[in-house]
């Protein structure tokens, strides 16, 4: 049925749909419960983002002097990511 497959040019179609629906998990547990989500969790997130978006982000992140407890990081890290979530759910 047509319903059931879904066209190539959806996330279902392109098969990314759990890689996509895994990546949202991980950024809504890190935006609701920051202090809960510790290096692994972080590094999950880094390696499920696309080749394009690590190479960008390591270039914006070179140079930038910031502490694990660095406030300012965090607010800014919860913003990303909720502007992130907002674009990827329907």
């Amino acid at each position: 049925s047509r319903l059931l497959k879904p066209p190539g040019t959806t996330l279902g179609g392109a098969g990314v749909a759990l890689h996509y629906a895994n990546l949202i998990v991980v950024m809504e547990k890190m935006i609701k419960q920051p202090q809960l989500v510790g290096l692994d969790a972080r590094d999950d997130l880094y390696s499920m983002l696309p080749a394009s978006v690590r190479s960008s982000l390591r270039s914006r992140l070179k140079g930038v002097g910031f502490t694990a407890t660095d406030g300012g990081l965090a607010t800014e890290w919860k913003a990303a990511l909720g502007r992130i979530l907002r674009w990827l759910l329907p």
